[in-house]
Protein backbone atom coordinates (compact mmCIF):
# COMPACT_ATOMS: atom_id res chain seq x y z
CA UNK A 1 0.00 0.00 0.00
CA UNK A 2 1.22 3.49 -0.88
CA UNK A 3 0.84 5.98 1.99
CA UNK A 4 -1.83 8.62 1.48
CA UNK A 5 0.54 11.62 1.23
CA UNK A 6 2.59 9.84 -1.45
CA UNK A 7 -0.59 8.98 -3.38
CA UNK A 8 -1.46 12.67 -3.31
CA UNK A 9 2.01 13.50 -4.63
CA UNK A 10 1.55 11.12 -7.56
CA UNK A 11 -1.97 12.31 -8.37
CA UNK A 12 -1.64 16.06 -7.80
CA UNK A 13 1.72 17.60 -6.84
CA UNK A 14 0.05 21.00 -6.29
CA UNK A 15 -2.49 19.72 -3.77
CA UNK A 16 -0.42 20.99 -0.83
CA UNK A 17 2.79 22.87 -0.10
CA UNK A 18 4.42 19.64 1.04
CA UNK A 19 3.52 17.80 -2.18
CA UNK A 20 4.75 20.74 -4.24
CA UNK A 21 8.12 20.76 -2.46
CA UNK A 22 8.52 17.00 -2.93
CA UNK A 23 7.74 17.34 -6.64
CA UNK A 24 10.19 20.23 -6.91
CA UNK A 25 12.85 18.13 -5.19
CA UNK A 26 12.45 15.35 -7.74
CA UNK A 27 12.83 17.77 -10.68
CA UNK A 28 16.68 17.96 -10.74
CA UNK A 29 16.90 14.17 -10.75
CA UNK A 30 14.45 13.89 -13.64
CA UNK A 31 16.41 16.50 -15.61
CA UNK A 32 19.74 14.83 -14.86
CA UNK A 33 18.55 11.25 -15.56
CA UNK A 34 18.85 11.43 -19.41
CA UNK A 35 22.31 13.01 -19.07
CA UNK A 36 23.42 10.23 -16.72
CA UNK A 37 21.99 7.49 -18.96
CA UNK A 38 23.71 8.99 -22.01
CA UNK A 39 27.02 9.15 -20.12
CA UNK A 40 26.67 5.50 -19.05
CA UNK A 41 25.75 4.36 -22.59
CA UNK A 42 28.62 6.31 -24.19
CA UNK A 43 31.22 4.98 -21.75
CA UNK A 44 29.92 1.41 -22.18
CA UNK A 45 30.24 1.79 -25.96
CA UNK A 46 33.84 3.02 -25.50
CA UNK A 47 34.63 -0.04 -23.36
CA UNK A 48 35.08 1.80 -20.05
CA UNK A 49 35.19 -0.49 -17.02
CA UNK A 50 34.26 2.32 -14.63
CA UNK A 51 30.59 2.02 -15.64
CA UNK A 52 30.40 -1.21 -13.65
CA UNK A 53 31.09 0.69 -10.43
CA UNK A 54 28.46 3.35 -11.19
CA UNK A 55 25.78 0.70 -11.63
CA UNK A 56 26.95 -1.44 -8.70
CA UNK A 57 27.12 1.48 -6.27
CA UNK A 58 23.57 2.57 -7.11
CA UNK A 59 22.22 -0.99 -7.06
CA UNK A 60 23.85 -1.82 -3.72
CA UNK A 61 22.77 1.51 -2.20
CA UNK A 62 19.12 0.85 -3.02
CA UNK A 63 19.51 -2.78 -1.94
CA UNK A 64 20.71 -1.72 1.53
CA UNK A 65 17.59 0.43 1.89
CA UNK A 66 15.24 -2.14 0.31
CA UNK A 67 16.63 -4.85 2.60
CA UNK A 68 15.09 -3.02 5.57
CA UNK A 69 12.04 -1.63 3.78
CA UNK A 70 9.72 -2.72 6.60
CA UNK A 71 11.40 -0.20 8.89
CA UNK A 72 10.70 2.75 6.56
CA UNK A 73 7.20 3.21 8.00
CA UNK A 74 8.79 3.93 11.41
CA UNK A 75 10.58 7.03 10.08
CA UNK A 76 8.65 10.29 10.11
CA UNK A 77 9.84 13.84 9.55
CA UNK A 78 9.09 16.52 12.13
CA UNK A 79 8.71 20.25 11.40
CA UNK A 80 12.45 20.92 11.75
CA UNK A 81 13.37 18.07 9.37
CA UNK A 82 10.90 19.38 6.79
CA UNK A 83 12.30 22.89 7.07
CA UNK A 84 15.85 21.67 6.45
CA UNK A 85 14.62 19.41 3.62
CA UNK A 86 12.74 22.24 1.94
CA UNK A 87 15.79 24.51 2.24
CA UNK A 88 17.96 21.87 0.54
CA UNK A 89 15.39 21.42 -2.22
CA UNK A 90 15.05 25.15 -2.94
CA UNK A 91 18.82 25.70 -2.81
CA UNK A 92 19.76 22.78 -5.06
CA UNK A 93 16.98 23.42 -7.60
CA UNK A 94 18.17 27.03 -7.89
CA UNK A 95 21.80 25.90 -8.34
CA UNK A 96 20.84 23.14 -10.77
CA UNK A 97 19.30 25.64 -13.19
CA UNK A 98 22.75 27.24 -13.69
CA UNK A 99 24.75 24.01 -14.11
CA UNK A 100 23.67 22.61 -17.48
CA UNK A 101 27.28 22.52 -18.72
CA UNK A 102 28.64 20.69 -15.64
CA UNK A 103 27.30 17.08 -15.38
CA UNK A 104 29.29 16.27 -12.23
CA UNK A 105 27.86 19.28 -10.39
CA UNK A 106 24.41 18.37 -11.72
CA UNK A 107 24.85 14.93 -10.18
CA UNK A 108 25.71 16.47 -6.81
CA UNK A 109 22.78 18.90 -6.87
CA UNK A 110 20.39 16.12 -7.96
CA UNK A 111 21.57 13.87 -5.14
CA UNK A 112 21.39 16.71 -2.59
CA UNK A 113 17.85 17.51 -3.71
CA UNK A 114 16.86 13.86 -3.24
CA UNK A 115 18.39 13.97 0.25
CA UNK A 116 16.20 17.00 0.90
CA UNK A 117 13.17 15.02 -0.21
CA UNK A 118 14.17 12.14 2.08
CA UNK A 119 14.54 14.54 5.01
CA UNK A 120 11.11 16.02 4.28
CA UNK A 121 9.42 12.61 4.17
CA UNK A 122 11.39 10.32 6.51
CA UNK A 123 13.31 12.74 8.71
CA UNK A 124 16.87 13.09 9.95
CA UNK A 125 16.93 9.66 11.59
CA UNK A 126 16.48 7.99 8.17
CA UNK A 127 19.40 9.91 6.64
CA UNK A 128 21.68 9.06 9.58
CA UNK A 129 20.75 5.37 9.54
CA UNK A 130 21.25 4.97 5.79
CA UNK A 131 24.26 7.27 5.37
CA UNK A 132 26.30 4.51 3.71
CA UNK A 133 23.53 3.60 1.26
CA UNK A 134 22.90 7.25 0.38
CA UNK A 135 26.64 7.88 -0.10
CA UNK A 136 26.90 4.92 -2.49
CA UNK A 137 23.96 6.18 -4.55
CA UNK A 138 25.51 9.66 -4.74
CA UNK A 139 28.85 8.19 -5.85
CA UNK A 140 27.10 6.08 -8.47
CA UNK A 141 25.44 9.19 -9.91
CA UNK A 142 28.80 10.88 -10.51
CA UNK A 143 29.70 10.41 -14.20
CA UNK A 144 33.42 11.18 -13.72
CA UNK A 145 34.31 9.87 -10.28
CA UNK A 146 37.67 8.59 -11.58
CA UNK A 147 38.64 12.07 -12.77
CA UNK A 148 37.46 13.54 -9.46
CA UNK A 149 39.57 11.07 -7.48
CA UNK A 150 42.55 11.68 -9.74
CA UNK A 151 42.28 15.45 -9.23
CA UNK A 152 42.19 14.94 -5.46
CA UNK A 153 45.20 12.62 -5.71
CA UNK A 154 47.11 15.27 -7.67
CA UNK A 155 46.60 17.66 -4.77
CA UNK A 156 47.60 15.16 -2.05
CA UNK A 157 50.38 13.18 -3.73
CA UNK A 158 53.66 14.40 -5.29
CA UNK A 159 53.54 15.28 -8.98
CA UNK A 160 53.26 12.21 -11.27
CA UNK A 161 54.30 9.90 -8.42
CA UNK A 162 52.37 6.88 -9.72
CA UNK A 163 53.51 7.37 -13.32
CA UNK A 164 57.15 7.64 -12.22
CA UNK A 165 56.79 4.55 -10.01
CA UNK A 166 55.40 2.51 -12.93
CA UNK A 167 58.22 3.75 -15.18
CA UNK A 168 60.84 2.90 -12.56
CA UNK A 169 59.55 -0.64 -11.95
CA UNK A 170 58.95 -1.41 -15.64
CA UNK A 171 62.26 0.10 -16.74
CA UNK A 172 64.14 -1.86 -14.07
CA UNK A 173 62.56 -5.12 -15.28
CA UNK A 174 63.56 -4.28 -18.85
CA UNK A 175 67.14 -3.75 -17.66
CA UNK A 176 67.08 -7.09 -15.80
CA UNK A 177 66.08 -8.96 -18.96
CA UNK A 178 68.87 -7.35 -20.96
CA UNK A 179 67.15 -4.40 -22.61
CA UNK A 180 69.09 -1.09 -22.80
CA UNK A 181 66.37 0.81 -20.97
CA UNK A 182 67.02 4.30 -19.61
CA UNK A 183 64.51 5.84 -17.19
CA UNK A 184 63.86 9.59 -17.35
CA UNK A 185 61.16 10.39 -14.78
CA UNK A 186 58.02 8.85 -16.30
CA UNK A 187 59.67 8.14 -19.68
CA UNK A 188 61.27 4.80 -20.57
CA UNK A 189 63.79 5.04 -23.41
CA UNK A 190 64.96 1.91 -25.20
CA UNK A 191 67.34 2.55 -28.11
CA UNK A 192 65.77 5.10 -30.46
CA UNK A 193 62.25 4.62 -29.08
CA UNK A 194 60.61 5.81 -25.91
CA UNK A 195 57.36 5.34 -23.96
CA UNK A 196 55.77 8.07 -21.86
CA UNK A 197 53.77 6.68 -18.92
CA UNK A 198 50.77 9.00 -19.09
CA UNK A 199 47.74 9.15 -16.76
CA UNK A 200 45.90 6.34 -18.53
CA UNK A 201 48.87 3.97 -18.29
CA UNK A 202 49.62 4.47 -14.60
CA UNK A 203 47.18 1.77 -13.45
CA UNK A 204 45.20 4.32 -11.44
CA UNK A 205 41.85 3.68 -13.14
CA UNK A 206 41.84 -0.08 -12.60
CA UNK A 207 43.23 0.37 -9.07
CA UNK A 208 40.26 2.57 -8.17
CA UNK A 209 37.82 0.20 -9.88
CA UNK A 210 39.15 -2.89 -8.08
CA UNK A 211 39.22 -0.98 -4.77
CA UNK A 212 35.59 -0.03 -5.39
CA UNK A 213 34.67 -3.61 -6.24
CA UNK A 214 36.40 -4.73 -3.04
CA UNK A 215 34.35 -2.23 -1.06
CA UNK A 216 31.12 -3.45 -2.68
CA UNK A 217 32.03 -7.11 -2.00
CA UNK A 218 32.84 -6.26 1.61
CA UNK A 219 29.49 -4.50 2.13
CA UNK A 220 27.50 -7.19 0.30
CA UNK A 221 29.07 -10.04 2.28
CA UNK A 222 28.91 -7.99 5.50
CA UNK A 223 32.63 -8.30 6.16
CA UNK A 224 34.26 -6.49 9.04
CA UNK A 225 35.60 -2.99 8.17
CA UNK A 226 39.24 -4.06 8.46
CA UNK A 227 38.64 -7.10 6.24
CA UNK A 228 36.92 -4.85 3.69
CA UNK A 229 39.90 -2.48 3.81
CA UNK A 230 42.34 -5.33 3.14
CA UNK A 231 40.12 -6.48 0.27
CA UNK A 232 40.25 -2.98 -1.26
CA UNK A 233 44.02 -2.80 -0.75
CA UNK A 234 44.38 -6.22 -2.41
CA UNK A 235 42.52 -4.86 -5.44
CA UNK A 236 44.90 -1.91 -5.68
CA UNK A 237 47.96 -4.17 -5.44
CA UNK A 238 46.61 -6.54 -8.11
CA UNK A 239 45.82 -3.67 -10.48
CA UNK A 240 49.24 -2.02 -10.13
CA UNK A 241 51.10 -5.34 -10.31
CA UNK A 242 49.40 -6.50 -13.51
CA UNK A 243 49.77 -3.02 -15.01
CA UNK A 244 53.56 -3.53 -15.11
CA UNK A 245 53.43 -6.37 -17.71
CA UNK A 246 51.02 -4.19 -19.71
CA UNK A 247 53.61 -1.39 -19.80
CA UNK A 248 56.25 -3.92 -20.88
CA UNK A 249 53.99 -5.04 -23.73
CA UNK A 250 53.43 -1.42 -24.78
CA UNK A 251 57.17 -0.74 -24.67
CA UNK A 252 57.94 -3.77 -26.84
CA UNK A 253 55.15 -2.69 -29.19
CA UNK A 254 56.68 0.77 -29.64
CA UNK A 255 60.26 -0.47 -30.01
CA UNK A 256 59.90 -3.72 -31.96
CA UNK A 257 56.36 -4.59 -33.07
CA UNK A 258 54.97 -1.43 -34.69
CA UNK A 259 51.97 0.89 -34.36
CA UNK A 260 49.30 -1.75 -34.96
CA UNK A 261 50.47 -3.77 -31.97
CA UNK A 262 50.69 -0.66 -29.80
CA UNK A 263 47.13 0.38 -30.67
CA UNK A 264 45.89 -3.14 -29.92
CA UNK A 265 47.38 -3.25 -26.43
CA UNK A 266 46.72 0.41 -25.66
CA UNK A 267 43.28 1.15 -27.12
CA UNK A 268 41.84 -2.07 -28.54
CA UNK A 269 41.02 -5.52 -27.27
CA UNK A 270 44.41 -5.76 -25.60
CA UNK A 271 43.42 -3.33 -22.85
CA UNK A 272 40.19 -5.28 -22.29
CA UNK A 273 42.18 -8.53 -22.05
CA UNK A 274 44.38 -7.00 -19.35
CA UNK A 275 41.32 -5.66 -17.50
CA UNK A 276 39.72 -9.11 -17.72
CA UNK A 277 42.82 -10.73 -16.23
CA UNK A 278 42.82 -8.22 -13.36
CA UNK A 279 39.14 -8.81 -12.59
CA UNK A 280 39.55 -12.60 -12.80
CA UNK A 281 42.51 -12.65 -10.40
CA UNK A 282 40.71 -10.30 -8.02
CA UNK A 283 37.54 -12.41 -8.16
CA UNK A 284 39.32 -15.57 -7.00
CA UNK A 285 41.28 -13.70 -4.31
CA UNK A 286 38.17 -11.94 -2.98
CA UNK A 287 36.13 -15.15 -2.94
CA UNK A 288 38.93 -16.88 -1.03
CA UNK A 289 38.90 -14.08 1.54
CA UNK A 290 35.10 -14.23 1.86
CA UNK A 291 35.12 -18.02 2.28
CA UNK A 292 37.87 -17.80 4.90
CA UNK A 293 35.83 -15.19 6.74
CA UNK A 294 32.65 -17.32 6.69
CA UNK A 295 34.57 -20.38 7.93
CA UNK A 296 36.15 -18.36 10.75
CA UNK A 297 32.76 -16.91 11.71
Amino acid sequence: MIPRDRKQLLLNPFQSWHCFMLSLGLLPGLVYLPIWLWSIARRMYMGSSSVVLNLCFIALGFYLIFEQRNKLKTFKADAEDRFVGYALVIGTVTMHSFLFSAPSLQAITSATSLIGVSLSVFGNRFVRKYTLAISMIVLGLLPKYLELGYSIGKIILPHDVLEKLMALVSGSILQLIGQPAIIHGKIIQVGNGAVNIADGCSGYSMAVILAGVGFIVGIFYKLKPMKTFWLMLTGVVIALTINVPRILLLTYSVIYWGDASFKFWHDGWGSQIVAGIMLTVFYYVSMAICKKTSVTA
